[in-house]
């Protein structure tokens, strides 16, 4: 049978302050790089092993992080995705690789005119509150986080108390 795992931490752009716009979502593509004990490589041929998904996604509420999984797969899905958000190391070097794909990833949403149209109405709803920024973030603001505004980012709301697990599917509690 299937399982279906993950964590949800209460890290989403609406709670972003200015200095900060686009960093949830980039500590999401961030955590999938490295840990204190993995690889970058180690993690892929984990996710492969498992057989199932494992992946994330940034909202304006929250990141989430998930696995489906058959059954037998379940604690190795979990100790994967522990792994990945409590120990991840933030490398800098990494952090300048991935800065140039979130900003290609950018350069694509603005070429899609329903994405753009979308940001148009969100922006003309809010005109103040965070929610008006796209979760992507804005190049502007993008370009100035730093390596360290990151770790901060991530140790302030990467912690047990901010963070929401669930699993579902034919398992013991």
């Amino acid at each position: 049978s299937v399982v279906y795992c993950g964590y949800a931490i209460d890290a989403g752009t609406r709670d972003e302050r200015p200095e900060e716009y686009g960093l949830a979502h980039f500590v999401e593509h961030m955590l999938f790089k490295s840990t204190e004990n993995r690889t970058t490589r180690e993690i892929a041929v984990e996710m492969d092993a498992l057989g199932g998904q494992v992946n994330a996604f940034t909202s304006k509420e929250c990141t989430c992080y998930y696995a489906k999984v058959i059954a037998e797969h379940l604690d190795r899905a979990m100790s994967l995705l522990s792994d990945l958000l409590l120990n991840a190391r933030m490398d800098e070097e990494e952090f300048e690789k991935e800065r140039e794909v979130i900003r290609r990833e950018m350069a694509m949403y603005n070429d899609d005119p329903r994405d753009a149209s979308y940001r148009a109405l969100v922006g003309t709803l809010y005109k103040a509150h965070p929610r008006r920024l796209p979760v992507i973030g804005v190049q502007k603001l993008f370009d100035n986080l730093t390596h360290a505004d990151m770790v901060a980012y991530h140790r302030s709301r990467y912690t047990p108390g901010n963070m929401f697990v669930c699993v579902v599917g034919d398992v013991e509690p």
